[in-house]
């Protein structure tokens, strides 16, 4: 019979114990990270201004406990001032910068369960990807002097015709000038032995023609 308190002690242990892991289990797991802005081992074109980081639970707001540090391919820090805390989101606003390479994003925060977490993570920038690739221009046309007008051509072989043709038509009328007055010379010439010919020839056939009828009584 002395069992029985043993028993209901331990029952009541394991009770008790049961409650508390129950009550303790979600704030065993620890806060985690789940996103950012730029996204880890992306690739930009162009620099952002901030970078931001987001957790699965709000962050714990503390004096130099939240770490947001962006460090640039040659080494430089290029945050710029403090981070800022929205419920479960780190940002950090960043100083200018265009310098390509790989970027590293270092954090570390104090969890809504008091634990602090760190990690970090990467992006990248290459704003030649964002210059559209150059197509080679054609080659420039070589210019060709103007081709004179054939109609100034032609009028310059018509006015060098001109001439000539002038030439063979006076030439033509001195000759034709020259042929009639010696044709008129010579027909002036032969005229007057024409004339005389022809009245000779005249007189014969008349004289014939009177011997002709002369009365056959007169010829006995």
């Amino acid at each position: 019979m002395k069992t029985r308190p043993i028993v209901a002690f331990g029952a009541a242990l394991l009770l008790t114990g049961g409650i508390w892991a129950a009550s303790t289990g979600p704030a065993a797991a620890h806060d985690a990270f789940v996103g950012s802005d730029p996204a880890a081992d992306s690739t930009l074109t162009e620099a952002p201004s901030f970078v931001s980081a987001t957790f699965s639970a709000d962050v714990v707001v503390l004096d130099g406990a939240v770490v947001l540090q962006v460090t640039g391919p040659n080494g430089d820090l290029i945050s710029d001032g403090n981070p800022r805390v929205d419920g479960n989101t780190v940002t950090q606003p960043l100083v200018d910068h265009d310098a390509a390479g790989t970027y590293s994003v270092f954090w570390r925060i104090v969890g809504s369960d008091g634990h602090p977490i760190e990690g970090q993570f990467e992006y990248s920038l290459d704003p030649a990807a964002a210059q559209p690739t150059q197509v080679p221009s054609a080659p420039a046309a070589t210019s060709t002097p103007p081709t004179p007008p054939a109609t100034d051509a032609v009028s310059a072989d018509e006015d060098e015709e001109a001439p000539a043709d002038g030439n063979s038509l006076a030439s033509l009328a001195f000759w034709f000038a020259v042929a009639s007055i010696v044709l008129l010379v010579a027909v002036g010439a032969t005229m007057p032995i024409m004339m005389v010919r022809f009245r000779r020839r005249a007189q014969q056939e008349a004289e014939a023609a009177e011997g002709d009828t002369i009365d056959p009584g007169e010829a006995q």
